[in-house]
């Protein structure tokens, strides 16, 4: 098969620096202040909903553990 008439081309996913897609915001902040000015209040900062998410959704993924043995 001749391929003289095809161009390399290189694919960044969309953005500079080649992470995320076209329109992507790469770093953000997130204020809560607007929610919390209704009454809700979170259960939990940031390092312990970290540690539960990964607790239950991702340790019974990566290691096959049933998710009843990580209650």
């Amino acid at each position: 098969m001749k391929s003289s008439n095809i161009e390399k081309v290189s694919i960044t996913s969309g953005t500079d620096g080649g992470r995320g897609w076209k329109g992507d915001v790469k770093n953000m902040l997130l204020d809560i202040g607007k929610i919390k000015t209704l009454g809700w209040k979170p259960k939990h900062n940031t390092e312990p909903a970290i540690a539960k998410i990964v607790k239950k959704c991702l340790l019974p993924v990566l290691f096959e553990i049933p998710s009843f043995l990580l209650a």
